[in-house]
């Protein structure tokens, strides 16, 4: 994961209270090498991992279109960017 979208993430993460986040990876949207850095990086955040979206209040869509319903917030690539939408309940 490159060092510009880890520092992003780790701020968005800790402005949302990791340990308050349960969340679900889009595999089909991350580069499964990035994968396992974004897994390591959850984690070390106190995130927790569910297997449903619907479950989830952290989605991360990486290169898919981004989706999200009520008191969630994703994370996706967006002109090489990393950007977020939604919000916690």
């Amino acid at each position: 994961m490159g060092e510009k979208y880890r520092e992003l993430l780790e701020h968005k993460i800790r402005e949302l209270g990791g340990e308050n986040l349960r969340v679900f990876i889009n595999e089909r949207g991350v580069d499964p090498h990035y994968l396992k850095h974004l897994d390591q990086l959850l984690k070390a955040e106190g995130a927790a991992f569910v297997k449903d979206r619907t479950d989830a209040n952290f989605v991360f869509d990486g290169h898919c279109e981004p989706s999200f319903g009520p008191g969630q917030v994703v994370a996706f690539f967006k002109a090489e960017d990393l950007a977020f939408a939604g919000a916690l309940a």
